[in-house]
């Protein structure tokens, strides 16, 4: 999807026709028009319904209920309460680099490493609990090798909606009996249905005086769900990738261990969040990591609701537009040579004039709930891994990262990325 899209926008121009009534943009002025605050632009059913989460925060196309969810959770995405929850945090690093470091001559499947560390991450921090997914051998958790596997079918439902109707209106057994491979998606599902029965259940929180009415069972599960999927999935990615281009540029390795060196004397001991934030090239690698990464390649649609201007075109009532985030990350006008990895672009006095590009958690009124955490996340999990560890690269190359398939999320077409982990000596 993404390469023809950029053949389409060699040959057209700034903006195409992806879809009878639907446009697609190039340029980043559209994309702030489109994924902006106080927008009249409302999600597009067509591409949103695919992912059976109609009452989540992700899948409400009414603003006014994504608003009212958003109120609901902001509070537990606030930096205060990632702070008060930062020895969660901790300890699931902690964890992953003794697991990291524990088999020095056994070459590590990091992508799978990575994504057991997020998905820990994010169950313990909102359920409380976690799958073990770092206690699993090779990290292969089989939630983690199912997702991997089954985000490769998302076209099927994106293209063949009624496909993910009819499955989801089927037996349980009967789905499984179809595919094995959705049998940890179910078991997942009823872990998080149970906690929810227990939290419904409680008195205290029937009882609750909050400002917005208490979601239904339905809801507070799809919202679950999607806490689970969103929250492990994107942290997995920029980690692992960001992890290959530190590993594939030596003088951003060197850079990366010299400034953790320097300012983190005692390796043995944990340091904060705070004292990672403070950390200019750490910074400067984290958004380069995440304009590399491309969290979410797919073009998220939209519906004009009134007649308007969109990077510089007049669009009707009732268009659908859409602009896919790598169009702004690889954008040439605002990022040189776009096509290297350099930390380096985001310490020049100019940088400033960059933080606006940065749009992997999208923008406006529908931007990731999520992104503080997430910061605190990578913060956490690259200052710990670089200071605490030693990588050397095994079998794996830059053409392992050259092409990317659009699933929604990029799926790399080349081998994982392999290395040999030890603990650091000096």
């Amino acid at each position: 999807m993404l390469p023809h899209l950029h053949d389409l926008h060699k040959l057209y121009g700034p903006v195409v026709r992806v879809r009878p009534n639907m446009l697609h943009f190039s340029k980043r002025a559209a994309y702030m028009d489109i994924y902006k605050m106080g927008t009249t632009l409302t999600k597009d059913p067509w591409f949103y319904n695919c992912f059976n989460l109609p009452e989540s925060s992700f899948g409400f196309l009414d603003p006014r209920k994504h608003r009212e969810r958003k109120e609901i959770l902001n509070p537990f995405f606030h930096r205060k309460a990632i702070l008060k929850l930062e020895h969660v945090l901790q300890e699931t690093v902690d964890h992953l680099v003794d697991r990291l470091g524990s088999t020095p001559d056994v070459p590590i499947d990091c992508y799978y490493a990575f994504r057991a560390a997020a998905m820990d991450v994010i169950t313990s921090y909102f359920f409380g609990q976690t799958l073990g997914c770092l206690d699993t051998p090779g990290f292969t958790h089989e939630l983690l090798v199912s997702v991997s596997t089954l985000i490769k079918s998302f076209w099927i439902s994106k293209w063949f909606p009624i496909i993910g109707i009819v499955l989801s209106r089927l037996p349980e057994w009967v789905v499984v009996k179809m595919d094995p491979r959705l049998r940890i998606t179910f078991d997942m599902r009823d872990m998080l249905a149970r906690q929810i029965d227990n939290f419904m259940s409680n008195p205290a929180a029937a009882s609750s005086n909050e400002k917005h009415q208490r979601p239904s069972r339905n809801s507070l599960l799809n919202e679950s769900q999607l806490l689970v999927q969103a929250g492990s999935d994107t942290i997995g990615i920029a980690s692992y990738v960001g992890l290959f281009h530190a590993l594939n540029t030596p003088r951003v390795y060197r850079a990366l261990r010299a400034e953790l060196d320097a300012a983190l004397p005692d390796k043995e001991q944990s340091y904060t969040l705070r004292q990672l934030e403070e950390l200019p090239y750490l910074t400067a690698y984290i958004k380069e990591a995440l304009r590399v990464a491309q969290g979410i390649v797919s073009p998220l649609p939209r519906i004009a609701q009134r007649d308007m201007i969109i990077g510089g075109y007049p669009v009707p009532k009732g268009t659908s537009v859409a602009m896919a985030a790598p169009f702004v990350h690889n954008d040439p006008d605002i990022f040189e040579s776009p096509e290297e990895f350099r930390p380096e672009r985001w310490l020049t006095p100019e940088s400033a004039e960059l933080e606006n590009s940065i749009v992997a958690f999208s923008r406006g009124a529908r931007q990731c709930l999520g992104i503080n955490l997430a910061w605190a996340e990578m913060y956490l999990i690259f200052g710990n891994v670089f200071r605490r560890l030693d990588f050397e690269m095994h079998n794996t190359s830059i053409e392992d990262f050259s092409h990317t398939k659009d699933f929604f999320s990029p799926v790399l077409r080349g081998r994982h990325l392999h290395a040999l982990v030890r603990p650091r000596k000096e």
